[in-house]
């Protein structure tokens, strides 16, 4: 939506004069609103649409009526370009408080022409803040709704890959084992007997050892301790004959909110298990980088590697881009076949994180 307003007007120098201490303010924050030293055109957009109203209110003479927050058309999709573009609700909340502390002094500046009273300042303040307040927060509880509905899925994701390994693989293994005690009470001497009483109990032995490894995945948590030394406890529990697992910590690992480390963790653990189990490793390096602003965690391996795109459509893969996204963070899975798979996760560290 375009300003009412010549760009040499009073209107049009105020509204230029917003728009860019806004930008200065938010660049000066690091907000993600500005990229590439642009201002975020959707942004832009809702500030010109803010003026236009709040002038108009005034133009108009319009009382201020405080009104619920509402849905709009489109808010799901904005949520959903929101998370895919890794922007966080609070950035819009806090552009919304600069844009409310900018805007309000100016507009007042405008207005004084009209001899305002105290009773006419107070009502500028409350109509921008309802304007403001209709946009922005609907968004951001549209966002909310859209990384729980994510969350949702992903632990559904999980529950999937859990029944799958049990029909697929334990399911499969006991239906053997029954055949060979089958074929044992009609085996025609006592050694055959005791060759298909053996087959039948390996079986069942190899049925067991998979359901105690569901059983120990399912049991992970990183609760009290830190990412590093739940990482570890997990690949010291690594059977001896699977693939040769090294833990590289580079930088000073910091204390993260229990629910993004129990994400990051989970995300990890899910990569090490397709490395250990469907890619045929030898060798696992896991590095954790700590940066100032984030945490990088890589899972390198040396197994097949993948180059189906039906592979990376499985549940395994899709909950850990679901979670990624829960955590406004990054994921990139980079197959080489016949050597190997890159997993990459990038999670922003916040100050209120730590």
């Amino acid at each position: 939506m375009e300003a009412k307003w010549p760009e040499n007007s009073p209107e049009g120098t105020m509204l230029a004069d917003i728009v860019s201490e806004v930008h200065e303010i938010l660049a000066r924050r690091g907000s993600t609103l500005v990229l590439n030293g642009a201002l975020n055109p959707d942004f832009e957009r809702n500030v010109v649409e803010i003026m236009n109203e709040v002038i108009a209110s005034f133009e108009q003479s319009e009382p201020t009526q405080m009104v619920a927050v509402e849905y709009r058309d489109g808010l799901r999709r904005t949520a959903e370009v929101r998370a895919t573009e890794r922007r966080h609700p609070a950035e819009s909340l806090m552009a919304a408080e600069v844009l409310f502390g900018v805007a309000l002094p100016r507009i007042i500046e405008h207005l004084d022409a009209r001899n305002l009273s105290p009773t006419d300042v107070a009502t500028v303040a409350a109509t921008l803040h309802q304007i403001i307040w209709r946009r922005f927060p609907p968004g951001a509880i549209a966002y909310v709704e859209f990384i729980l509905n994510r969350l949702s899925a992903a632990n559904l994701d999980s529950d999937l890959r859990v029944s799958r390994q049990l029909h697929d693989g334990i399911a499969h293994v006991l239906a053997i084992a029954l055949q060979r005690i089958d074929l044992a009470s009609i085996a025609p001497t006592p050694d055959a007997l005791e060759s298909e009483l053996t087959s039948a109990r390996a079986q069942i032995v190899e049925a067991m050892e998979a359901i105690n490894g569901i059983a120990t995945d399912l049991r992970q948590k990183v609760g009290s301790l830190q990412l590093s030394e739940a990482l570890d406890a997990y690949i010291q529990r690594v059977p001896s004959g699977s693939a040769m697992i090294d833990l590289e910590i580079l930088g000073n690992e910091r204390s993260l909110a229990p629910a993004v480390l129990e994400e990051a963790f989970t995300i990890t653990l899910e990569a090490l298990r397709n490395a250990l189990r469907h890619a045929q490793a030898r060798q696992v390096v896991v590095r954790m980088n700590w940066l100032p602003t984030s945490l990088k965690i890589t899972i390198e391996d040396d197994g097949t590697g993948f180059d189906s795109t039906s592979e990376r459509n499985s549940i395994g893969l899709k909950s850990m881009a679901e979670r990624a996204i829960v955590l406004n963070g990054q994921l990139a899975i980079t197959p080489r076949p016949g050597r190997g798979t890159v997993v990459t996760l990038t999670v922003p560290i916040s100050v209120e994180s730590e």
